[in-house]
């Protein structure tokens, strides 16, 4: 592997790192700390120290001019320069001259040469000039004026600030390394930091690797998780109870499919056997091909149903909505269930209307389906009920016949796929135990629910749908 490479996959793996990225930004946060600290410090200092020169250099001028003033005239100037360098106190960075206003140096006490112009302007205006620094900052001037016996004078005092500079690049070097170092510091603290704070996601990972098809009823445990994880791990939780919801169903309805098709293609399988075994007239032929023809009709139905099931499940269904009375809808099904009411001496009755924008089509579908399944579980001579009513944005309908007691556990498993009920099971001319199911997902599809009870003979299996319009005043 050349080095190129390796640096690039450092770097992706640097770049893919929480714990890298979070120490990262600690360390960039504690050095804008640092360094927003160390400069406000920085200039804090400099300006104390520049404040402490200016008044060292007016102090000093004040005791220049009282020293000045115990000189009689400018004879006695040279005698008093041991008394100078007194005042000035052994400091090798400060200077101080005594010239007449024309700038010109009334005794040699520095070498530094001052510009007649500046020295005029400070002996024609207040009796303290103002401090100036040279254009490199390392200098502080002051000019002041001062009596020399009768005759007006100039003192001049020059302040070197290298030492001053010294301190402030050295100032300055220790907050750059301080800087350095606690990022650094921090980096590796938050590097540690972010390990630990991160140790709880490690767990929540390695938990989440022993659940499998084998395990899915296994859970994170939420109270293990700081608050900040807790919802992470609630929703990953309820992630994993939906897989696993889908998963049992999945392999239930795989069970219930491959059940359901084994019964007719097993039948066609030994019609064709029997009719093979010996030659047959035509007529002979002829029925089994209608039984086998029954039979194929049965899985046609069934793969149908089948597919709108799966369409449902993925919302690969288009809505065609449009207002649907559903009275009138439920009139034209039991129109249509009439003969074979008739043939079980059952009573057909619609109660109640509503209005409701939906898909036409699947509301006829939907009604059609309870009312198939009403009809055919119906105790002869009974009535069957369909009845509608809506209000509160919703429409609701309740199919009602008289049969079989339904218990609780198959109430609430009625409208699943390939369920029918046990008195039912193996029957002949019994449905594939999809009705009801696409009664729930035509529901479900227009934001809806499905129920079922059972009391006192009476079973009712009832649907409600949103979007429900004003309700047409007919019965």
């Amino acid at each position: 592997m050349s080095l190129k490479s390796a640096e690039a996959r450092l770097a992706r793996r640097a770049h893919g790192s929480l714990r890298v990225r979070l120490s990262t930004v600690f360390a960039l946060i504690a050095s804008a700390a640092i360094a927003a600290v160390g400069l406000s410090l920085y200039l804090t200092l400099a300006a104390q120290l520049d404040a402490d020169e200016r008044a060292q250099l007016v102090s000093k001028a004040q005791l220049f001019r009282q020293l000045l003033a115990e000189i009689p005239d400018r004879s006695a100037l040279g005698a008093q320069v041991d008394r100078f360098a007194d005042v000035l106190g052994g400091r090798g960075d400060l200077q101080v001259d005594v010239m007449d206003e024309r700038g010109k140096a009334l005794v040699e006490l520095s070498s530094f040469a001052w510009p007649a112009d500046i020295v005029r302007q400070a002996g024609a205006g207040t009796e303290m000039h103002e401090v100036t620094s040279s254009s490199d900052g390392r200098y502080h001037f002051l000019l002041a004026t001062a009596r020399l016996g009768e005759e007006p004078a100039v003192i001049g005092i020059t302040h070197d600030r290298a030492a001053s500079q010294l301190l402030l690049s050295r100032f300055a070097t220790w907050i750059v390394l301080a800087c350095v170092l606690g990022s650094v510091l921090a980096w590796l603290l938050g590097y540690v930091a972010a390990a630990r704070g991160l140790a709880p996601l490690g767990r929540m990972a390695q938990a989440a690797k022993r659940i499998g098809p084998q395990h899915l009823g296994e859970r994170l445990n939420v109270d293990d998780c700081p608050a900040e994880l807790r919802q992470v791990a609630s929703s990953f939780n309820e992630m994993l109870a939906g897989m696993e919801d889908s998963f049992v169903r999945l392999s239930q309805f795989s069970a219930d499919l491959a059940h359901e098709l084994r019964t007719p293609i097993g039948s066609l399988m030994l019609q064709a056997q029997v009719a093979l075994g010996r030659p047959r007239s035509g007529a002979e032929l002829r029925a089994v091909l209608e039984s086998g023809l029954e039979e194929l009709e049965r899985l046609s139905r069934m793969v149908n149903h089948m597919l709108f099931l799966a369409k449902a499940d993925h919302a690969q269904l288009a809505l065609k909505r449009e207002p649907v009375d559903l009275g009138e809808e439920a009139d034209k099904v039991l129109e249509f269930f009439e003969p074979l009411a008739s043939e079980r001496r059952l009573k057909l009755e619609r109660r109640g209307t509503a209005g409701l924008h939906a898909d036409r089509n699947l509301m006829r579908r939907l009604l059609a389906n309870l009312v198939s399944n009403a009809v055919r579980h119906a105790t002869e001579g009974s009535m069957v009920e369909v009845s509608v009513r809506g209000g509160d944005g919703a429409a609701g309908i309740v199919v009602t016949n008289e049969g079989r007691h339904l218990s609780q556990a198959e109430c609430r498993r009625v409208f699943d796929r390939f369920y029918r009920g046990a008195a039912s099971r193996g029957s002949p001319g019994e449905g594939a135990g999809l009705g009801l199911s696409i009664v729930k997902s035509i529901a479900e599809l227009h934001g809806g629910r499905v129920a079922a009870s059972s009391a006192a003979g009476r079973n009712s299996f009832s649907v409600t749908l949103m979007g429900a319009r004003s309700p047409t005043a007919r019965d």
